[in-house]
């Protein structure tokens, strides 16, 4: 890895590198690499955008990339817009109190029903 890190600096190192709090970026290695080369570490905070972007995709491939054997590049499309539909459609949200998207609309829809008959 820090061989891979001295190629993409080419040189010329970064004040600073942001990271997640991925075993990656938190190991002995990369640890040495930034101390050796005077780059300051900074870890992102749980809850910035960029940590939800991070965990979205950490969930792709979990339930999508590492759950099926791609065989061509539209096979590829139709098993992650399957994935992507159900992920949308019918996983449970924590941010929607563990419901599923669909079933989370519907009792909204409900409820604004029965607010506007009142």
């Amino acid at each position: 890895m820090t061989k891979f890190l001295d190629h993409l600096a080419e040189g010329s190192y970064p004040k600073i590198v942001r990271a997640d709090q991925g075993t990656e970026f938190t190991s002995r290695a990369m640890l040495d690499w930034v101390y050796k080369n005077g780059v300051k570490l900074e870890f992102t905070r749980v809850g910035k955008p960029n940590q939800v972007v991070e965990s979205f995709n950490s969930r792709v491939r979990d339930e999508c990339f590492n759950e099926h054997v791609f065989l061509s590049l539209q096979g590829a499309r139709d098993k992650v817009d399957d994935w992507h539909w159900r992920y949308n459609n019918i996983n449970p949200h924590s941010i929607l109190r563990m419901e599923a998207p669909m079933e989370f609309a519907k009792e909204q829809r409900q409820e604004q029903e029965i607010a506007l008959a009142s």
